[in-house]
C-alpha cells in the first residue's frame, strides 16, 4: 500500500511536469537505489518526493507573485518630485514613458521636457487616480507611478479600479469594459453600488489576472443591499463600480476599491449630444493654453476621437475630460476670429460653436542663430564665458535649451535645459569635468512648437586649465656639460641658482632634457648620450644614477632629444628629431623599442632644431622647430605630417640663440623663447606670436656653452629636500599658522646643494593626517580557529615618513582585545589576530611613534573605528541567507516579524534585560529599530504578530513563565502592555500564529515536558481552543505558514539531531516534513518566517554565540531545485524517482 500511494503521488506530478525536455544543472536527485534494505529505498524515495512536493509549492507560490507582474515589464522607481523646473532631466523622460503606457498624451513636449504639454497629461493622469489634479508631480502621485511601474514588487496585495473611474456616461443595454489593476489576488467581486441611496448590487466574480470585464450596463446577478429590486440597475448618475475580496463587500480590511467618482446610467432612448458653454479665455496668441467647458466631451471611456475645430482645422486636445479639455493654439492659423467647435463620438461634425480670436499668430518660422562661439574661440576650462545667440519670431514666454557637441557624432550633453530665448545670452562656467579638444560646437534650440534651432558654424576649442606643478610654472635652468652640471631656477628672473648638482660624465657630449617621467607634477632633468642613444632620466633633481636608462634611436646619429607629453595620459616620454630627414621619432613609454609615432615635418638638412609644447591648451604636447638661420618658429597643433598651424619670427637670425618652450605664466598653454648662449640672456615670449620678449634676463655664464632646458621644478619645496631635519633650518620649527621661508646654509640632512649656497624652502604649518577604515566596515564574518585570516585595509592622507600605522581589535564593549604593533605605511594588511567567537570592530590609528600596544603608540594623530561590528563564528549550516545581527555570547533570544510592513519577514532581537532590537531588512548592521520593553533580567520570553485585526506591521510581546502572563504590544515601541492576560502553567514555551486564519495572531503555548500544545484563537484569559500532542519532550517550538494556505501550524526543532518536524495542520499527527538543519547540540535556537516575500514560512536558526541567523528558503533538507528553475524545470529529477521505482517493482 505504501508504494502505490508513492507511485500515484509521484505520476501526478509528473502528469503536471512532464513537458520540461531538461534537467536543470541545480536539479539533483539522490540514488535510493544504493540502500541496503526495501525499507530504506523507500523512505529515501518518499524524503525526495516530500522535497520536491514542498519545493514546488514554494515556487507556486513565487510563479503566481511573478505573474502578477508579468504586466510590469517596464519599470522605473518615481523618487523625485517633478515639474517645470526639472525639464530636460532624465526623470521626466520615464515621467513620459509612464505616461505612454497609461494611453495619455503629452504632446507637444518632446524628450525630456516638461512644459504645458506634459503638465496637462499629469493633470489627466491625476484624475484617473483621485489625484488633486495640479500637473506637478508630487508625492501622491508618485506613489500612484510607483505603485503601476516601480520597480520594487508589490509586497501587499491590492487592486484599483481604472474604468470607470468617474465622469463616464453609460447607456443602460450597452456593453462598457470595466478595468482594474491588481496584484496578489486570486478572484475578485464586481458590483455597483449607489453611494447616496446605499443600493449595492452583485455583478460577477472573476479571476483578477483577467484585469478587464466586458459589463453589459445595468445587468447584475443578484442583490446585496437594495432599495429597489430592478430587472436592471436604476438610472442616475452616483454609481460607482466597487471591487472587494471575500465575501463581504463592506470589509475594508481585505483588498478593496471603488471608483474614484461617480458616473452615471442614462436610459437607452435617450440622445445625448457633446455641446460648449464657455471658453477660457476667449481670445489668445498662438502657442497659449486654453480650456473649453461644456457636456460629454469623453463619453468614450478615454476621450478618443475629440478633437477641436477651429477653422476647418482638427486640432488634438492634451487634456480631455467628461466636462473640459484643453488645446493648445497652433502656430500655422492666422489672427482672427473663428468659430471653435468640439467634434467627438456623439457629435463627429462638431458641436455648437463659440466665438474665439487668435490675437497674434506666429505662422513666420521662427529662427535662431547662434553667434558665440561660433567656430575658432579658444575658452579655457574653470572661466566663464557668454553664449550668444539671435533670434527671431520668438515670443516673450519661449525658452530655449543649450546643448554642447564635442564632435560631429556626439549625441550632445545638456549645458542649460531652460533659460529664456529672449535673454539671447547666458553665462557659462566651463566645468572642469570637460575634456580639452578642438572639436566643440554648441548648439541653441526651442523645443516647443514651432520648433526653432542653430549650432555653431565651425569649431571652437576648449582648453586645459592650467596644469600646474606643486609651484605652479615653468622656469628655465642650465646645463654645463664641461662639468656636467645643472643649475635651475625658481622663477623667470636674474639670480643664483635655486638648485644646483652634477650628474652625468664630464665634457661627455651628452644633451640635457626636462620631463615629468613619473607623473608626479615635477619635471625632472635627463640626458642623452648620442653616441650610444641611451636616455639617462632622474625623477629627482638631485646627483645620483639614473632611475630609468635606456636605448632608443640610432647610436652616432646626431639625432636631437626632445621631451614631451605626446599622448596626454600625464606622463612625459622621450622623442628624437633627425635633422637630415627631418623626421620625428616619438615614445609613449620611456623604455627600448620603435616610436610609437613617426612623422616628417621641416626641411632636410636645415640645421633646424626641435622644441616641444602644449601649443594650444587642449592637453597633449606637439613638436615644432626653430630655424636659427631666420630666426622663424614652425609650430604644429598635431604630431603628425603637415604644414605648420603657426609661424613667426622671435629673435635675431644668425646669432647663438637656442630655442626653448615653456608655461613661463601658468596660463595653460606653454610659449616659445630663447637663450643667448654669448651673452647668457634668457628671451621669454607670453604669447606665440612676432614681438619683442616679454621676459628678458641674465642667468648662466656668458660664452661658456652652457646649453638651456625649462620645467617646472618646484625645487624649493619638494626635490631640494626630501626630509625634514628642521634643526638645520632658520627658524627651526614651522610657525603655527600661515607660512614662513625658511633658509639654511650649507646642506641639511636629506637636501641636496653645494654649501656655501644658501637654501631656502616654505614652511607650512602640518596638515594633520586622516585615516579612514575601509575594511572590515560591519557585517562580515570570519571563521574561528587557525584558518582565520582578516584583510584590513584603509586609506590616509597627509601622512608622513615618520608615522606609523597601528591596528587594534574593539570588543563589542569598546574595550582594546589585541593591537598589530606598528605596521609602518602601506594601506593594507592580511591580520590573523586569532580572535574567539564574538563581535568586533577595527580601530585604525596614525602614530608618531611605534608601540607594541595602543598605550605605547605615542602620540596618536588620527584613529577611525569600523562603522560597524563584524563577527567570528563557528562554521554553521548551508543556508540561503545568512545575517549576522546582535550581541556575541550574550545569549540574546530571536525574535522575527514583518516590522515594516513591506512584506516579508525579517529578524530581531531581544536583549533579556528589557531591549528590543529589530531590523527592517535580512542584512547584518545596525538596528531599525530599538527600544526598552518588559521587565529586565526577569526571564520574560519574545514573541511577536499583528495582534489586532487592522495591523500591517508584526509587534513585539513578552511571556513571563513564572507566571504565565502575556504583555502583548500594539507598536514596537517603549509603554505599557496593550493587552495583558494570563493563560498556561509555568514553565511553557510560547509561540504565536494565526491559527484560525482570520488575519490575527494569537498566542499558543508548548509543554516541553509532555510534547503538547495549547493554542488560542483570542489572545484573552481562558482554555485553549485547541490542544493536542506532537513530538517528544526537549523539543523546541516554533510555528509558521508551511504550506502557504493562508493559516499558522505549528512545527518542532528537535536540537539533539538538528532536525525539524513541521505539520500542516494542528492536530495529531505525523509531521508532513522532517529534514536536518543545523548541528545536533549546537545550542541554535529555531525561527521561522517568510525570509524572500515570496508567501509561505520556512525554517531558520539563531546561533547566539556569534549572533549569527541561518535562514532558508525552502523546509528541506537539501534544495534539490534551486528557485531560479521554472516548475517544469525539476520534470526530469521526478523521472529519475519514477526509474528508480520502476527498478524496485521489476518493471
Amino acid at each position: 500500500m505504501k508504494i502505490s500511494t508513492l507511485v500515484f503521488s509521484v505520476v501526478l506530478a509528473t502528469a503536471v511536469l512532464v513537458f520540461a525536455p531538461t534537467t536543470p544543472a541545480s536539479a539533483q536527485t539522490t540514488d535510493c537505489l544504493s540502500l541496503a534494505t526495501t525499507d530504506q529505498q523507500i523512505a529515501c524515495l518518499t524524503n525526495l518526493i516530500a522535497e520536491l512536493t514542498a519545493q514546488v509549492n514554494a515556487l507556486t507560490v513565487q510563479q503566481t507573485a511573478s505573474n502578477a507582474q508579468v504586466s510590469k515589464a517596464w519599470c522605473h522607481d518615481f523618487n523625485t518630485n517633478l515639474g517645470w523646473a526639472q525639464s530636460g532631466s532624465a526623470e521626466v523622460g520615464y515621467l513620459h514613458t509612464a505616461l505612454e503606457k497609461e494611453g495619455i498624451s503629452y504632446a507637444p513636449d518632446t524628450g525630456n521636457t516638461y512644459y504645458t504639454g506634459t503638465s496637462n497629461a499629469v493633470i489627466v493622469f491625476q484624475g484617473y487616480y483621485g489625484i488633486y489634479q495640479g500637473g506637478y508631480v508630487g508625492p501622491q502621485t508618485r506613489a500612484q507611478l510607483n505603485v503601476l511601474y516601480g520597480c520594487t514588487p508589490a509586497t501587499t496585495p491590492y487592486v484599483l479600479i481604472t474604468t470607470p473611474n468617474g465622469g463616464e456616461t453609460l447607456v443602460s443595454g450597452q456593453t462598457y469594459n470595466i478595468t482594474w489593476r491588481q496584484y496578489g489576488l486570486g478572484n475578485i467581486n464586481i458590483a455597483a453600488s449607489d453611494p447616496v441611496t446605499g443600493g449595492k448590487y452583485y455583478i460577477a466574480t472573476v479571476p483578477a489576472s483577467n484585469t478587464g470585464y466586458a459589463w453589459t450596463v445595468g445587468n447584475y446577478t443578484w442583490v446585496l443591499n437594495a432599495i429597489a429590486n430592478t430587472p436592471t440597475l436604476p438610472l442616475g448618475n452616483n454609481w460607482q463600480i466597487e471591487i472587494y475580496t471575500g465575501t463581504n463587500p463592506d470589509n475594508v480590511a481585505v483588498p478593496h476599491d471603488y471608483s474614484n467618482s461617480t458616473f452615471s446610467i442614462v436610459a437607452p432612448t435617450t440622445t445625448i449630444q457633446s455641446s460648449i458653454t464657455s471658453i477660457s479665455p476667449s481670445s489668445a496668441p498662438s502657442g497659449a493654453t486654453v480650456t473649453v467647458y461644456g457636456n460629454n466631451f469623453a463619453y468614450t471611456n478615454t476621450g478618443a476621437g475629440t478633437s477641436v475645430l477651429l477653422n476647418g482645422q482638427h486640432i488634438s486636445p492634451n487634456y480631455v475630460n467628461n466636462t473640459s479639455l484643453t488645446f493648445i493654439v497652433p502656430a500655422n492659423i492666422s489672427a482672427g476670429t473663428y468659430n471653435l467647435s468640439v467634434s467627438t463620438s456623439l457629435t463627429p461634425s462638431g458641436t455648437n460653436s463659440l466665438p474665439f480670436t487668435i490675437t497674434s499668430s506666429n505662422t513666420t518660422q521662427p529662427s535662431i542663430t547662434v553667434t558665440s562661439p561660433n567656430g575658432g574661440q579658444i575658452w579655457k576650462i574653470g572661466e566663464t564665458y557668454n553664449i550668444t545667440w539671435t533670434s527671431t519670431n520668438l515670443l516673450s514666454s519661449d525658452a530655449v535649451a543649450i546643448t554642447l557637441f564635442a564632435n560631429s557624432v556626439d549625441p550632445g550633453s545638456s549645458i542649460v535645459a531652460s533659460v529664456a530665448a529672449s535673454s539671447g545670452s547666458y553665462s557659462w562656467a566651463i566645468p572642469s569635468n570637460l575634456v580639452p579638444g578642438s572639436t566643440y560646437k554648441i548648439n541653441v534650440t526651442k523645443a516647443t512648437a514651432p520648433t526653432a534651432t542653430d549650432t555653431s558654424d565651425n569649431y571652437f576649442t576648449i582648453s586645459a586649465a592650467p596644469i600646474a606643478g606643486p609651484s605652479g610654472l615653468e622656469s628655465i635652468g642650465l646645463y654645463d656639460p664641461t662639468a656636467s652640471s645643472f643649475y635651475l631656477r625658481n622663477t623667470n628672473t636674474t639670480g643664483n641658482a635655486d638648485v644646483v648638482f652634477g650628474y652625468g660624465p664630464d665634457n661627455g657630449g651628452w644633451k640635457p632634457i626636462a620631463g615629468d617621467w613619473n607623473a608626479d607634477s615635477t619635471d625632472t632633468v635627463g640626458l642623452y648620450d648620442q653616441s650610444t642613444s641611451i636616455f639617462h632620466l632622474r625623477n629627482t633633481n638631485t646627483s645620483g644614477s639614473a632611475e630609468i636608462a635606456f636605448g632608443f634611436g640610432t647610436a652616432g646619429a646626431n639625432w636631437k632629444p626632445i621631451a614631451g607629453d605626446w599622448n596626454g595620459d600625464g606622463t612625459d616620454t622621450v622623442g628624437l628629431y633627425d635633422p637630415v630627414t627631418s623626421t620625428f621619432y616619438l615614445k609613449n613609454t620611456n623604455s627600448a623599442g620603435y616610436a610609437e609615432i613617426t612623422f616628417g615635418f621641416g626641411t632636410d638638412n636645415a640645421g633646424w632644431l626641435p622644441i616641444a609644447g602644449n601649443w594650444d591648451g587642449i592637453g597633449g604636447d606637439s613638436v615644432g622647430l626653430y630655424d636659427p638661420a631666420t630666426s622663424i618658429f614652425y609650430l604644429r597643433n598635431t604630431n603628425t605630417t603637415g604644414n605648420a598651424d603657426n609661424t613667426f619670427g622671435f629673435g635675431t637670425a644668425g646669432t647663438a640663440l637656442k630655442p626653448l618652450a615653456g608655461d613661463w605664466n601658468n596660463d595653460g598653454i606653454d610659449t616659445t623663447g630663447l637663450y643667448n648662449t654669448a651673452t647668457s640672456m634668457f628671451y621669454l615670449r607670453n604669447a606665440n606670436t612676432i614681438g619683442v620678449a616679454d621676459l628678458t634676463f641674465g642667468y648662466g655664464g656668458a660664452g661658456s656653452g652652457w646649453l638651456p632646458i625649462s620645467g617646472d621644478w618646484n625645487v624649493v619645496a619638494s626635490n631640494t629636500c626630501t626630509t625634514f631635519d628642521y634643526s638645520a633650518w632658520t627658524p627651526a620649527i614651522c610657525p603655527a599658522s600661515g607660512t614662513q621661508t625658511r633658509t639654511a646654509t650649507g646642506v641639511p640632512t636629506g637636501c641636496t646643494g653645494t654649501a656655501p649656497l644658501p637654501l631656502t624652502q616654505t614652511c607650512t604649518p602640518p596638515i594633520n593626517p586622516t585615516i579612514t577604515v575601509t575594511s572590515p566596515n560591519g557585517g562580515e564574518t570570519f571563521p574561528v580557529g587557525s584558518s582565520q585570516v582578516i584583510p584590513v585595509s584603509w586609506i590616509t592622507t597627509n601622512v608622513v615618513a615618520d608615522n606609523g600605522i597601528n591596528l587594534v581589535v574593539l570588543n563589542n564593549t569598546g574595550g582594546v582585545v589585541v593591537s598589530s604593533g606598528i605596521l609602518g605605511g602601506g594601506t593594507s594588511y592580511n591580520w590573523t589576530p586569532m580572535l574567539p567567537v564574538g563581535q568586533y570592530k577595527i580601530k585604525a590609528q596614525v602614530c608618531t611613534i611605534a608601540g607594541p600596544i595602543e598605550a605605547t603608540c605615542g602620540t596618536v594623530l588620527a584613529e577611525d573605528a569600523s562603522n560597524g561590528y563584524f563577527g567570528v563564528a563557528n562554521a554553521g549550516p548551508v543556508a540561503d541567507l545568512t545575517v549576522g545581527f546582535g550581541a556575541s555570547a550574550a545569549d540574546w533570544l530571536p525574535v522575527v516579524g514583518n516590522w515594516d510592513g513591506q512584506g516579508g519577514t525579517s529578524v530581531g532581537v531581544f536583549d533579556p534585560p528589557s531591549n528590543f532590537y529589530l531590523k527592517n531588512s535580512n542584512t547584518t548592521g545596525a538596528s531599525d529599530i530599538s527600544f526598552p520593553y518588559g521587565q529586565s533580567a526577569a526571564g520574560w520570553l519574545p514573541i511577536a504578530g499583528k495582534w489586532t485585526n487592522t495591523a500591517t506591521t508584526s509587534t513585539i510581546g513578552l511571556y513571563d513563565p513564572i507566571n504565565s502572563w502575556f504583555y502583548l504590544r500594539n507598536s514596537n515601541s517603549t509603554g505599557f502592555a496593550d493587552t495583558t492576560f494570563s493563560f498556561g502553567t509555568a514553565g511553557w514555551k510560547p509561540i504565536a500564529g494565526d491559527w484560525d486564519g482570520n488575519g490575527t495572531t494569537t498566542v499558543g503555548l508548548y509543554d516541553p515536558a509532555t510534547s503538547n500544545f495549547y493554542l488560542k484563537n483570542s489572545n484573552s484569559t481562558g482554555y485553549a481552543d485547541i490542544s493536542f500532542g506532537f513530538g517528544a519532550p526537549g523539543w523546541l517550538p516554533v510555528a509558521g505558514d508551511w504550506d502557504g494556505d493562508g493559516d499558522t501550524t505549528i512545527g518542532l526543532y528537535d536540537p539533539t539531531t538538528a532536525t525539524f518536524h513541521l505539520r500542516n495542520t494542528n492536530s495529531v499527527g505525523y509531521a508532513d516534513a522532517s529534514f536536518v538543519f543545523g548541528t545536533a547540540n549546537s545550542g541554535f535556537k529555531p525561527v521561522a518566517g517568510d525570509w524572500d516575500g515570496t508567501g509561505g514560512d520556512s525554517v531558520g536558526l539563531y546561533d547566539s554565540i556569534s549572533s549569527v541567523f541561518y535562514l532558508k528558503n525552502f523546509n528541506t533538507q537539501s534544495a534539490m531545485i534551486s528557485k531560479s528553475d521554472s516548475l517544469a524545470s525539476i520534470s526530469s529529477a521526478i523521472n529519475n524517482i519514477l526509474a528508480q521505482l520502476k527498478v524496485m517493482l521489476g518493471q
